[in-house]
């Protein structure tokens, strides 16, 4: 006998593209409701009767959903529903979408990349005021000694690419395996003092948790190889930005790749807003403006309809009480 009944899809802007999806969601579970609805029209009884969410509702709402047992986000990050124990009720399963943004985000890691090493930041800013100026000495991929922290799909995807372009790739994992052929070498997380300072980039592809929370603080970025590069494209809780201004000044960190900060967006007074090598983006990284991410998060809640209508172990089912998610 089918296990779900209502299904509830949440959507914005970035579901422009719904009536390709409705089929896809629809042949996964042809017996039970399923209601399309914007975020900005959601009524109280359609959350209360809602058993299955597809979106990314707030914790408000949860509370407000009695009937609700599962939740698929759109999202990759998942720790908005976790920072407070208890703030989502036991009996609610939540399941992320890792695996969707993988290709897009490392696309724009070492698009990012290339465009600090090159010093095309500097021509584009030079650009608007007419100059016809050298920025100075430039540097290349090849070669490089990439450190990249956090060893899942994101992180495996943008060691694929770089290495793809003569960088020798090392990973950085706290548990779980690192993807095969997609690193030189792999440490476990208390061996990443030793390696900061032979690395020419730092990519940093963690998740938002209290272990990762301050994982390049003040005496960290100092360990890191003078001259070297640092990309954030996890959570912005994971780097002090101010202690990173400091070493853009100093020149340890030639440049920073920054799509994600802490707090978000970003406040207008801040100072690494005025540094000439940080390249700062409103996280949009794995925006959904990339139709194969689009596309891959569909694929996902498809699939988790089907195990959780089934009773089989869903994909990317995220604990709650490390904040990661399940292959």
């Amino acid at each position: 006998m089918p296990k779900i009944s209502s299904v509830l899809v949440t959507y914005h802007d970035e579901f422009e593209l719904l009536d390709d999806f409705k089929p896809v969601l629809e042949r996964a579970v042809p017996e039970a409701c399923i209601t399309y609805c914007s975020r900005d029209d959601l009524i109280p009884e359609l959350i209360a009767n809602t058993q299955v969410w597809i979106g990314n509702p707030s914790l408000r709402q949860i509370s407000q959903a009695a009937a609700l047992r599962f939740v698929q986000l759109n999202s990759a990050g998942a720790d908005y529903y976790f920072k407070e124990p208890g703030s989502v009720p036991p009996h609610v399963l939540i399941a992320c979408s890792s695996g969707a943004f993988g290709l897009s985000i490392s696309e724009y890691m070492v698009g990012g990349l290339l465009m600090l090493m090159r010093r095309m930041h500097i021509y584009r800013d030079q650009q608007h005021s007419s100059l016809w100026r050298r920025a100075g000495k430039a540097h290349t991929i090849h070669g490089s000694s990439v450190l990249v922290v956090g060893v899942g799909n994101l992180g495996s995807e943008f060691a694929m690419r770089i290495k793809s372009l003569g960088a020798r790739v090392t990973g950085v994992r706290r548990s779980g395996s690192a993807h095969q052929g997609c690193f030189d070498e792999v440490f476990n997380i208390d061996e990443l003092d030793s390696l900061l300072p032979n690395a020419d980039v730092v990519a940093l592809c963690v998740p938002g948790t209290t272990r990762t929370a301050g994982l390049m603080g003040s005496e960290r970025l100092k360990l890191m190889k003078h001259g070297s590069y640092l990309i954030n494209v996890g959570r912005g809780s994971a780097v002090d930005a101010y202690a990173l201004c400091r070493e853009l000044q100093s020149g340890r960190v030639a440049g920073a790749l920054i799509d994600v900060t802490d707090p978000e967006p970003l406040p207008s007074e801040h100072p690494l807003w005025r540094e000439e090598n940080a390249l700062i983006t409103p996280h949009v990284s794995g925006i959904y403006d990339v139709r194969h991410s689009l596309d891959r998060i569909i694929e996902i809640a498809a699939e988790n309809l089907i195990r959780f209508d089934s009773d089989q172990p869903l994909i990317n089912l995220v604990d709650p009480i490390t904040g990661y998610s399940s292959k």
